[in-house]
């Protein structure tokens, strides 16, 4: 009679089956040194997420893997970092063109940094919006009332015609 303890302590132990690698499929989407800094590059001058998607030819998951690849934060953070490098790049040479005298990047500025505006009066002097009447006095001293935006003056205040080889001369 043998032991039963022996049999099992004797017992060929199987094998694990290694972890097949896949060979198959799309392969793994990387970026050169030279492409990320594009890419950085690109994101300074304000390329959004799915712009750089479609040149790059990625879904916007291998990006942010990337770039964690890359930089150890996420796609968002790199964004926010080197966007704002950008805008602050562009306000650097808007403030050099005002430096130098440009008139309209002065008055641009003037009006995103400073809050000022161009004054546009509407109105009429009473704050109405309704048309304003002027006098027109003809040479004998009548006044005759008239719209301002009237477009049709015949002239007949001053006694004349508009047609052609008509009235007085």
């Amino acid at each position: 009679m043998t032991d039963n303890n022996d049999s099992i302590d004797d017992a060929p132990i199987p094998e694990v089956p290694k972890k097949k690698t896949n060979k198959g499929g799309r392969p793994k989407k990387n970026l050169t040194d030279e492409q990320y800094n594009t890419l950085i590059a690109m994101i300074r001058i304000q390329c959004t997420q799915d712009e750089l998607c479609r040149i790059w030819d990625m879904d916007s998951n291998t990006l942010d893997r990337i770039v964690k690849e890359k930089s150890g934060m996420g796609f968002s953070e790199l964004y926010k970092k080197h966007c704002d490098e950008g805008k602050m790049s562009l306000r650097r040479l808007q403030w050099r063109k005002a430096q130098e005298g440009n008139t309209a990047m002065l008055i641009w500025l003037g009006k995103q940094m400073l809050g000022q505006r161009d004054k546009h009066d509407h109105g009429s002097e009473d704050g109405s919006f309704r048309p304003t009447t002027i006098k027109v006095v003809s040479g004998n001293g009548k006044a005759q009332a008239k719209k301002k935006d009237d477009k049709k003056t015949t002239g007949k205040a001053a006694g004349k015609t508009t047609a052609k080889g008509k009235g007085k001369s």
